[in-house]
């Protein structure tokens, strides 16, 4: 499988619509979609603040390093048994076989050309039959937010989609993506990932060439222009499979926190949010530096009285996080 030297990145926060972004071009006849989220850069050894893939101190460098980070990451999937992640493939990578690619075809200088050696482990890991042809690789994953300058860097050509979610939509489905039990959870790590993510779209907006910005709602809402946006932008034509969501061409049901699978993209429950909005969530988001990113991309923080009321199933040692997020939120 060939490669171009035009990769495209796809950035976002968790659950703000990146998943069905990656799966609406998986179709494509000039993409490869990436399966999973490789997690290029943390397999790389570099440091990361995100929090749902926090790594302080680098990784070790070199080969060796380098492929038992590709292996963690592959056996995370191989393993999970958690329906709502970015891809379902329990028991579906043959991780010898993925090592074995690897040892073979990694070059001892680990360099961009990892990402596409990387790629083609997955693919065979997979039992995959390689696609053929030229393909620009898509690759999605969370912590490539904090990594964009680093990835132009090792591809000048790339190119970077980021797509970013109205905030309140966003942590209510990070909210249920994490709870557990009927335990109201912390927001701390999820607001902190929030400001992460419009802080970046915000800076990446106006110094990294190369990106578009999208918002979900719009893809919802009127998905052939976002989508035809978003082929002008790739240079890459039209096709019809791109408003049916698919992943490694198998019809994609999603991994929506709702539990309801996808037919199709439906902007029927857009609005649904504004129902389960609870007012400590609207108000760490109007007191974080939410409140003053949102607007550049069209949305508004809003208002609610009773932020200081405990939520049901929130117990004391949660609601005082909660409510004292800024203390907390540096050691997310």
């Amino acid at each position: 499988m060939q490669f171009s030297d035009r990769p495209i990145f796809i950035l976002g926060a968790h659950k703000s619509g990146t998943s069905l972004l990656r799966n609406l071009l998986d179709g494509h006849s000039a993409l490869f979609a990436a399966p999973i989220e490789m997690h290029f850069p943390y397999c790389m050894g570099l440091p990361s603040m995100y929090p749902r893939r926090r790594q302080l101190v680098p990784g070790e460098p070199g080969k060796q390093a380098c492929i038992q980070r590709m292996e963690t990451v592959v056996r995370e999937y191989d393993t999970s048994g958690d329906e709502r992640a970015d891809s379902f493939l329990p028991g579906r990578f043959d991780l010898a076989a993925l090592v074995d690619h690897l040892q073979r075809n990694l070059s001892e200088a680990v360099n961009g050309e990892a990402l596409f050696s990387y790629t083609r482990a997955l693919v065979s890991s997979l039992g995959m039959a390689e696609p053929q042809g030229e393909r620009h690789l898509l690759e999605k994953s969370v912590d490539n937010i904090e990594h964009a300058y680093w990835l132009k860097g090792l591809f000048p050509k790339a190119r970077f989609l980021f797509i970013v979610r109205d905030p309140h939509a966003n942590l209510i489905s990070f909210r249920k993506f994490i709870e557990r039990g009927g335990h109201f959870p912390s927001l701390v790590q999820p607001v902190r990932t929030l400001e992460l993510a419009f802080h970046h779209a915000a800076l990446y907006e106006r110094t990294l060439p190369d990106l578009h910005v999208l918002r979900y709602e719009d893809l919802l809402t009127d998905p052939q222009a976002t989508m035809e946006r978003v082929c002008l932008f790739l240079d890459i034509p039209w096709e019809d499979g791109l408003l049916q969501p698919t992943s490694m061409g198998e019809a994609w049901a999603g991994n929506s926190t709702t539990g309801q699978a996808m037919k199709g993209v439906s902007a029927a429950r857009l609005s649904g949010w504004r129902k389960e909005l609870l007012p400590v969530e609207a108000g760490l988001i109007a007191r974080s530096s939410l409140g003053a990113l949102m607007p550049r991309f069209g949305y508004a923080p809003l208002f609610m009285k009773g932020f200081w009321r405990m939520a049901k199933g929130e117990d004391l040692r949660t609601y005082l996080r909660n409510r004292l997020y800024r203390l907390f939120a540096d050691g997310t």
